[in-house]
């Protein structure tokens, strides 16, 4: 073998121990508690310096976001849209209206857990680290079973919503919206619902004000709030 060829060699096997030594990371994101977790901290978030900040020094798998549709909804539809501009995978459930006898109210709700653990499960082989953007107690039986087969497992809230079952069955370090606000604060100059640079620019935001928009990431309408829910 040549030397060329021997040193082109040697560049490769190093390009592929630093490939497998890179770790993966996938990323979820339950809307409506990010909705919620927004309007506690009083600032939203950038949905594109999400995946630049935990795909640090790793390889990002995915994105999910995960929102309830109201149909016929032309700025969630936007907001949506924008997401798949970033590279986010884009779930979406209906939501269902339900009556409540007891006080004559209509809720509305849209149940995408379960659309959550599937994905995190479904995938599980693509990646080495799983971000969870919630507080919601309800994952902590999928982060014990994924840190049973190996995974690290990370939850991502504010302090006054995350449950406790949920920061005990997470691995080190558990991230709070709260100290991150210099690292994923939206920039109020950028505008709102344009693709600046192209859809593979990384950077799309929602034209409208930032109490409506994060009414769209979580997929409440206006007249809905606020009895509407993501139980």
């Amino acid at each position: 073998m040549s030397e060329r060829k021997t040193i082109d060699m040697k560049r490769l096997s190093k390009g592929v121990v630093r490939s497998m030594n890179t770790k993966r990371v996938a990323i979820f994101i339950d809307g409506s508690n990010m909705f919620y977790a927004q309007r506690a901290l009083g600032w939203r978030i950038d949905w594109a310096k999400v995946l630049t900040f935990f795909s640090k020094d790793k390889e990002l798998y995915n994105g999910f976001y995960y929102a309830a549709e109201n149909e016929g909804e032309y700025a969630q539809e936007s907001f949506l849209r924008a997401l798949t501009y970033m590279g986010y995978i884009v779930r979406r459930r209906p939501l269902k209206s339900i009556l409540d006898q007891e006080t004559g109210l209509t809720l509305y709700k849209a149940n995408l857990d379960v659309d959550i653990v599937v994905d995190m499960l479904a995938t599980m082989n693509q990646y080495d680290v799983a971000i969870l953007m919630s507080g919601d107690g309800d994952f902590e039986r999928a982060f014990e079973f994924l840190r049973s087969r190996g995974k690290e497992v990370h939850c991502v809230s504010i302090r006054s919503m995350i449950s406790f079952e949920l920061l005990n069955a997470s691995d080190s370090p558990r991230y709070f919206l709260e100290d991150l606000r210099s690292e994923l604060q939206r920039s109020p100059e950028v505008p709102e619902y344009s693709t600046v640079g192209g859809p593979n620019s990384g950077h799309a935001y929602a034209r409208t004000s930032d109490d409506e928009h994060g009414r769209r990431e979580a997929g409440h309408a206006h007249r809905l709030d606020p009895v509407v829910g993501q139980d």
